[in-house]
């Protein structure tokens, strides 16, 4: 049986391998690449492959497509890494990677959705999460109930300059 998350606007989804040219190309577009403060890239079709054969085998990382359900399309993914089993604590990850599909609601919808799978699924008692200082995605994380824990000074290095980072978390 698969767990499926489903709201008005989206779903969460198992990703699948045909999912692979979109994620590729996200991972490879700056504007939804460093905002992530990940790997900068180029991913290679062989990288995503292989990130696509880990996410089957890791224990600590739950990862879904978001799927709009108004045409069924995978605009973006959505994951909690980095999961502690004793702790019941996860580090949250979104990404909206469709441009055009951005300030639709969709992102903040799939929040919600992943709050509550981390809750009911995972039994998960707090979801943290690191984002630029700058990014404007700090309003949706407090609209959903996360709060500032702290702030890493400079931390993060990109273009050209270093970035303060605030860690943010909520108690479920």
């Amino acid at each position: 049986m698969t767990i499926q998350y489903q709201g008005d606007k989206v779903r969460l989804r198992p990703l699948r391998h045909a999912d692979l040219p979109l994620t590729l190309a996200w991972h490879n577009d700056p504007a939804v690449r460093d905002p992530m403060m990940g790997f900068r890239g180029p991913v290679t079709e062989a990288q995503e492959a292989r990130w696509f054969e880990a996410l089957a085998q890791d224990q600590r990382r739950a990862v879904f497509g978001v799927e709009a359900l108004a045409d069924a399309a995978l605009v973006g993914y959505t994951q909690l890494n980095d999961l502690d089993w004793i702790s019941r604590t996860a580090n949250l990850g979104i990404a909206i990677g469709a441009a055009e599909r951005r300030g639709q609601g969709l992102g903040a919808q799939a929040l919600d959705l992943l709050i509550a799978y981390g809750a009911a699924a995972l039994n998960l008692r707090k979801i943290y999460l690191r984002v630029l200082a700058e990014n404007p995605a700090r309003r949706l994380y407090a609209r959903a109930g996360f709060v500032e824990e702290g702030c890493l000074r400079a931390h993060h290095y990109l273009e050209g300059r270093y970035h303060d980072v605030i860690l943010m978390a909520r108690f479920l």
